[in-house]
């Protein structure tokens, strides 16, 4: 069994959301987002097997607003408070989840942006699978606000 974290469309989220879909509607009239277009090929994504990362390195990263025990959270590109809706709707900002691994892996950070490529990051040592996580969610989020796009979470 793995998760996978995924950049997506707004509208793509929307439609995930179903019955809930009117929540990150009323989002979106206070925060307009600009989206751009984009491909699945270049959409960033993030996906670890569970026995591939601690319990306890899973929510050092992804413990911010409750993410890790919602079902199906999704961020949106807008500086908005957590929305939790039982059982499962968590809608959160990718730029609070951002600053929030920021502040707790700053050293691995300013470590990553020494480098021009991400890529190059990861093949410059052995990343654990908590630098990975780490560094990974916060180039999704940033990539995500950048294009307008949302990142979903799926268990």
């Amino acid at each position: 069994m793995s998760f996978k974290i995924t950049a997506h469309t707004i509208a793509e989220a929307r439609s995930d959301l179903k019955d809930n879909a009117g929540v990150l509607d009323g989002i979106l009239l206070q925060h307009p987002v600009i989206t751009s277009h984009s491909t699945l090929e270049e959409r960033p994504w993030v996906q670890l097997a569970y026995h591939e990362i601690a319990d306890h390195d899973l929510e050092a990263v992804l413990s911010y607003a409750g993410i890790t025990e919602a079902g199906s959270p999704i961020g949106v590109p807008c500086p908005i408070e957590p929305v939790h809706r039982p059982p499962d709707l968590l809608l959160f900002s990718t730029q609070h989840l951002r600053s929030f691994i920021e502040a707790a892996f700053e050293p691995l950070l300013n470590e990553r942006r020494r480098f021009a490529e991400f890529e190059a990051f990861l093949e410059s040592r052995d990343i654990s699978p908590l630098e990975y996580l780490a560094t990974s969610v916060v180039e999704c989020t940033s990539w995500c606000e950048a294009r307008g796009h949302a990142m979903t979470i799926r268990w």
